[in-house]
């Protein structure tokens, strides 16, 4: 996919901002703010793949797989895991 501008240097684009992707933000997250549950992680991590989106404006498709990998991680357990929340 061409991408309006490159992604910031160490960050992903979006077609990197895979599950693997997700589980570790999600714990870079957690270090940061312990306190925090996992409805703002969610929308943390949300508001990242729409920051990468605004320099990748015509990256649709990978727009819609990092979404998706927020929701499959979410879906695995793997959000409450790092959170300590898990069963």
């Amino acid at each position: 996919m061409k991408q309006n501008k490159p992604a910031e240097p160490g960050e992903p684009t979006l077609d990197e901002f895979t599950i693997p992707h997700v589980a570790f933000a999600a714990a870079e997250h957690y270090a940061v703010h312990p306190q925090s549950d996992k409805g703002e992680l969610i929308k943390h991590l949300r508001q990242e793949v729409e920051t990468r989106y605004g320099r990748e404006r015509g990256n649709t498709a990978g727009h819609s797989a990092a979404l998706q990998a927020i929701q499959d991680a979410d879906t695995r357990g793997l959000l409450e895991a790092v959170y300590g929340q898990g069963e």
